[in-house]
């Protein structure tokens, strides 16, 4: 399954998201991630 992550600062979520998927906790993939905010770290 393909998943969207929604951003706007520093990106820890997304890092801990993109971990359990590769860790296989999570059984997806990252396909796109969105920001608000274009100086966002996880961008």
């Amino acid at each position: 399954m393909n998943i969207a992550v929604f951003v706007s600062h520093g990106g820890s979520d997304l890092q801990a998201i993109i971990d359990g998927c590769k860790n296989e906790q999570i059984n997806a993939a990252v396909a796109v991630v969105i920001s608000n905010n274009g100086d966002s770290v996880a961008l």
